[in-house]
């Protein structure tokens, strides 16, 4: 990488310099910056660190003995990972100039070894953000999950791990691939939503007082701190953020996926609700000034109207 002077800075070369205590002031802040400046920075650095931490290098590098400690690191590594590992040749005495580079060496190697750096180094956590836009992905188990706009998903690597786990913030409705050996667990705030393989939507908005669990098929357990509820197709489950109460009934929302399928359906249905699912779809903030419309019904179906043309064809009902 160049810096603004246009001069060549190799950070992992100032990375063991930085954790030695060796580096100046100027490469403090321009390696602070560095790991600042991306996530993949932060996380090159810290898979450093930590490789860094478990060699001991960073321990009496004065008295360091750099054959010996890397013949007490090779005990660590696995046995099928043992042949990809390289020696180092290096000279008895150095100067700390010197040991840094060769730190730096030991800590690529480490690195470089796939199968070392999973063992060292915890899984790493994967982030999907839908921020303007609904985003459909396929998670590492074959199940799709389509967010909506505002909403996040935060999942481990689930290759070998006795349960599939995810982190919700937000709107999401989840394909769940079947795998009765593991659950599928999503877990939002003070409750969990486990499943084996459904489909089913989730609404756990921060600025909501509940969230919402409604099943399309298959079942669904939702648990709280206190209280399970299971949920079969066409049911829904409310957890209140207060109370703390969780509810299993009968869904009636007919429009909790028109965010995703651009269809809104409305059978008689009072105009206060048709507001709450216009704003839901639309990411919208309409309010009823007159109190005496709130009951008034409508019976329309929308299919991929955008918001003002919706809101012309109901004052004309």
């Amino acid at each position: 990488m160049v810096n603004n002077d246009g001069n060549h800075i190799d950070y992992f070369e100032l990375i063991p310099r930085y954790l030695s205590g060796n580096a100046g002031n100027h490469e403090v802040q321009l390696l602070e910056d560095w790991v600042l400046a991306s996530e993949e920075n932060k996380r090159q650095f810290l898979a450093f660190r930590q490789a860094w931490l478990l060699s001991g290098v960073g321990i009496n590098h004065k008295s360091f003995d750099i054959d010996a400690e890397w013949l007490r690191l090779k005990k660590n590594i696995t046995p099928e990972n043992a042949g990809k590992i390289r020696q180092l040749q290096v000279k008895p005495k150095y100067s700390i100039g010197n040991f840094t580079r060769y730190a730096a060496a030991i800590i690529i190697i480490l690195i470089s070894s796939i199968g070392i750096y999973n063992y060292f180094i915890k899984p790493q956590t994967t982030s999907l953000l839908s921020q303007n836009s609904i985003k459909t992905n396929q998670l590492p188990d074959g199940s799709i999950v389509t967010l909506n706009q505002n909403s996040a998903l935060r999942y481990p690597e689930m290759k070998d791990t006795k349960d599939r786990k995810v982190e919700l913030e937000g709107e999401a409705f989840f394909d769940v691939t079947r795998d009765t050996n593991r659950s599928f667990i999503v877990s939002i705030d003070n409750i969990t939503v486990e499943v084996l393989g459904t489909e089913f939507y989730i609404d756990a908005r921060k600025d909501q007082g509940q969230i919402t669990v409604i099943v399309r098929s298959g079942s669904v357990s939702v648990k709280s701190d206190s209280e399970k509820i299971i949920l079969g197709p066409n049911e829904s489950g409310t957890y209140d953020k207060d109370s703390g109460i969780l509810l299993k009934s009968e869904n009636k929302d007919l429009n909790y996926l028109a965010w995703n399928t651009g269809i809104l359906i409305f059978e008689k249905t009072d105009l206060e609700r048709v507001v709450h699912d216009l704003n839901r779809k639309f990411k919208s903030n309409i309010r009823i000034d007159n109190p005496q419309l709130q009951s008034c019904q409508i019976t329309a179906t929308f299919e991929n109207k955008s918001l003002e043309s919706i809101i012309k064809i109901i004052e004309k009902l």
